[in-house]
């Protein structure tokens, strides 16, 4: 994890399986410390948070096209997944 210029001291209390979870991490090398472990953590949660508004802002915007709009995305989804279903990825260039 990249060094952080300024680092803020908290101190609180926290659920006693969640201590042991951020302790399993320093346990197992994934972390240097219990600061780090929480970090990572806290990480991952803003990281998943920023996808589920993207979902949901996606869905909103789908969810309020005129059904001609949709039916043209449709048809763009459907022509776009069989042009890529014909490239063989594996095959040597």
């Amino acid at each position: 994890m990249a060094a952080k210029a300024a680092r803020a001291k908290i101190s609180t209390t926290i659920a006693r399986e969640n201590q042991m979870y951020l302790e399993s991490l320093v346990d197992s090398g994934r972390a240097n410390n219990l600061a780090e472990a929480l970090d990572q953590v806290v990480t991952r949660y803003r990281r998943l948070a920023r996808r589920l508004e993207l979902e949901k802002a996606t869905a909103d915007y789908f969810n309020r096209l005129p059904e001609q709009a949709v039916r043209e995305e449709s048809e763009l989804a459907a022509a776009s997944h069989k042009l890529a279903s014909t490239i063989d990825f594996d095959r040597e260039l």
